[in-house]
């Protein structure tokens, strides 16, 4: 049965968020579950050895970025000439899948030795845990290779919006993740290392279904030799990735950069409470990057066929509808995270409660511009902003380094990623206006002013909740339920236009009548 492309977006938009809000309630018990069976110290150790990857696979993100975006435009060049679009599209599977096995292989060559120098002498690693540590690298540099080489597969489900299928293919990774975390807290013992090994073992499994389901449902997943080594076409992946090669390292530099300065000027329980605020802000990233998926290979598909209308539309509402999602999730935990951390953990380590509020404070901030990211990248002509915002954001590292240096405390750190967060961001929008057509007027007038003013009415809602009744779980529901309702009118009345709520309750009323008969906006 062919879906239209509106309700395509709806069921992506659906089944993601529903996933999202799935791994978020097992990260829920699994996180805790993870603290208790590798404790403070490992859990912090897991973290700065298993991200070392990020020193190697630098280069990982900017081809899965090229490779979903030429995809993505063959998919809307089909729309015009659809024996021509499928041709380019297999063509450019072939030059991705060739790209993705030589270069991991050759990363992981080149970096291999260099993190095991790094472990053994540069890392503050007690004596005894340096051999699990060394295990942890090695499962890390195979989860490498196998995160790159998966790309070709997972990108032609984007590519041809089939996000849904690939979400549910995906969940089972959560779910064994849940057996396993259960069992290991039963289980007291040393799990760092065979924690790892569980870890690259899941994302193997679940690789191997997807290329499988890949391979059988799409056409242009198909191996040829005589498309697997093409100059032209790896010679347009590598200039698209060599420019987006600047955003890359300035995000090495802002996460595992960020990682190792705190390792060095703080306690190795800072990296703990580090490891578990970007747990916390990855389940909120989670449910709004639902609303970002479903909409990146829509705008790109109608970059492809020269849609530029749509695009834009698209671009406005993936901003508002990105933003609404990560707000419904992150204001109420805003307002009782202290509860809501010691209901989690039990006794929280310290300086979590600060580093997460900063860490969700920096989401809030990218979410309400990566619409205009996504057709940056779609137009293609990505030079000037790579170069602009990756610069701001390898500032992150020095910048946080010498707020340390003022103020030695690790929230410095936090207030660093604030402060860059936003002036990439204000560079991006920038960008849009001037590579794609998109108002940086606009999105301050639409997009960022509301915005702002539903975080306050919220946080205003949640802490006069807070002032009149005494901490407890019905105080976290009731809390969380009235500012839900409270950031639904307000998201209502003051983010969307007339057009886009009319779009939103088509599609709702389309796919559920009842629903949508009650939500008439």
């Amino acid at each position: 049965m062919i879906i239209s492309e509106k309700k395509r977006i709806f069921l992506n938009i659906v089944v993601t968020y529903l996933r999202a809000l799935f791994a978020m309630v097992c990260g829920i018990f699994t996180g805790r579950w993870l603290l208790m069976s590798l404790g403070k110290i490992d859990l912090g150790l897991y973290g700065v050895v298993g991200g070392m990857t990020y020193f190697m696979s630098f280069l990982s993100w900017p081809i899965t970025s090229a490779v979903s975006r030429f995809y993505a435009y063959s998919v809307g060049q089909a729309k015009l000439d659809s024996g021509h679009g499928v041709e380019e599209c297999q063509k450019w599977f072939n030059t991705a899948l060739f790209l993705l096995v030589v270069l991991p292989i050759t990363l992981v060559l080149l970096g291999y030795p260099l993190g095991i120098y790094t472990i053994m002498h540069w890392l503050t690693i007690p004596y005894e845990r340096i051999n699990p540590c060394l295990w942890v690298w090695r499962f890390a540099c195979a989860n490498c290779i196998l995160t790159m080489m998966k790309v070709p597969f997972y990108s032609m489900f984007t590519a041809k919006q089939n996000i849904a299928e690939l979400t549910l293919c995906t969940m089972l990774e959560t779910i064994l993740n849940v057996f396993l975390l259960y069992y290991m807290v039963n289980h007291p013992g040393d799990w760092l290392a065979r924690y790892a090994g569980w870890h690259f073992i899941s994302v193997f499994m679940i690789t191997l279904l997807v290329s499988i389901i890949a391979i059988c449902i799409f056409p242009e997943c198909k191996f040829n030799y005589k498309y697997l080594i093409n100059k032209e076409r790896i010679n347009q992946l590598c200039k698209y990735s060599g420019w987006m090669l600047f955003g890359c390292i300035g995000a090495l530099a802002k996460t595992q950069g960020v990682a190792i300065l705190v390792n060095k000027l703080f306690k190795p329980v800072a990296n703990t409470a580090m490891t578990l605020a970007n747990t916390i802000s990855g389940h909120s990233n989670t449910l709004s990057a639902s609303i970002t998926t479903a909409f990146a290979p829509a705008i790109t598909n109608a970059c492809g066929s020269r849609e530029y209308e749509k695009m834009r539309r698209y671009v406005n509402l993936s901003c508002k509808l990105g933003s609404y999602f990560v707000l419904i999730f992150i204001i109420p935990l805003l307002c009782e995270l202290n509860f809501v951390l010691n209901l989690w953990l039990k006794s929280p380590p310290e300086y979590v409660e600060g580093l997460t509020i900063c860490i969700l404070i920096t989401l809030i901030i990218e979410r309400s511009s990566s619409g205009y990211e996504i057709a940056i990248t779609a137009f293609g002509k990505i030079a000037f902003y790579q170069i602009c915002t990756g610069m701001i954001v390898i500032l992150t590292l020095p910048v946080a380094w010498i707020m340390c240096y003022f103020k030695p405390i690790v929230y410095s750190v936090g207030y660093a990623l604030i402060l860059m967060k936003f002036l990439s961001v204000i560079v991006s929008v920038y960008c849009a206006q001037r590579l794609a057509g998109l108002s940086f007027v606009n999105w301050i007038i639409k997009v960022l002013i509301p915005i702002f003013s539903i975080c306050t009415i919220g946080l205003f809602v949640g802490y006069l909740m807070i002032s009149i009744m005494e901490q407890s779980i019905l105080r976290l529901f009731l809390n969380s339920l009235l500012i839900n309702i409270v950031l639904l009118c307000a998201t209502i009345t003051l983010l969307f236009d007339s057009f886009e709520k009319q779009q939103i309750y088509k599609l709702v009323y389309d796919k559920v009548p009842f629903i949508g008969r009650f939500i008439r906006i």
